[in-house]
């Protein structure tokens, strides 16, 4: 048996399909340690829940004779660096793990959000299956947070009854409806314009920010958007942390 299982996601939220995989792991490991991605960032319309806020729907979620097995990290994004970001998933699990111990990645290639499942070759690999709900469709954390913002709901049929009981109450949390408005202006900018994405590079420069005041990106900190005047359905848009 392995000595430690590691589950990489942002698990926004977490759905009866992470439950399965969870299960599944701790079947062929001794200890599971979930690396909750995204973590500091938000609130945005696909990032809702914080850190603590997911943690509380994960435990809602398995069971609790399974909750002395499981550990939960919050793990930081690196802006335009994946391999500090590789880095620092192996210098969490190494500071909770021993030398010894044998690790395997918890593997479900689902879509390019899965990158990350070859940053590790040092490290066996758990492959699961694909965990679908009643229509025979992979289960998406996407699609629940559509249903949440659509319908106010969730079903439970893809969350348990304890995680849909959190992940509804959201929707009477202050900023659900800026979230709910900010989602619909998303979709609208991916329908109607090409979003390009640029990475700036500087060096003890001094670089212009501001913080946004529309729905999309509320109160963060931002590059100023320019748009092409010739080609108005062309934006360039580019988000910085401070």
């Amino acid at each position: 048996m392995i000595d430690i299982a590691v589950f990489i996601g942002r698990f926004q939220p977490f759905h009866k399909g992470h439950l399965e995989n969870c299960i599944q792991a701790l079947a062929q490991a001794k200890k599971l340690i979930i690396l909750i991605g995204s973590s500091g960032i938000g609130p945005l319309p696909n990032n809702p829940w914080s850190f603590d806020e997911r943690v509380k729907i994960i435990l809602a979620s398995l069971p609790e004779k399974l909750h002395s097995r499981v550990q939960l990290i919050s793990l930081y994004d690196s802006l335009y660096d994946q391999k500090d970001w590789e880095n620092r998933v192996k210098h969490l699990i190494a500071e909770h793990s021993q030398v010894s111990d044998t690790k395997a990645l918890v593997v479900f290639a689902k879509d390019d959000s899965s990158f990350y499942l070859e940053c590790f070759p040092e490290w066996a690999q758990i492959n699961l299956p694909m965990v679908v709900d009643a229509k025979n469709q992979c289960i998406s954390a996407t699609n629940i947070r559509a249903e949440l913002y659509e319908h106010g709901k969730v079903s439970n049929e893809i969350v348990t009854l304890a995680a849909k009981n959190i992940i509804q109450s959201y929707t009477s949390h202050p900023l659900f409806k800026n979230l709910k408005m900010a989602d619909q202006v998303l979709n609208q900018y991916q329908k109607s314009h090409q979003i390009m994405h640029v990475l700036m590079v500087y060096n003890n420069q001094h670089v212009m920010v501001h913080q946004r005041d529309e729905l999309l990106g509320s109160q963060q900190w931002a590059l100023p958007m320019f748009e092409d005047k010739k080609k108005p359905r062309y934006i360039v848009r580019v988000y910085v942390s401070c």
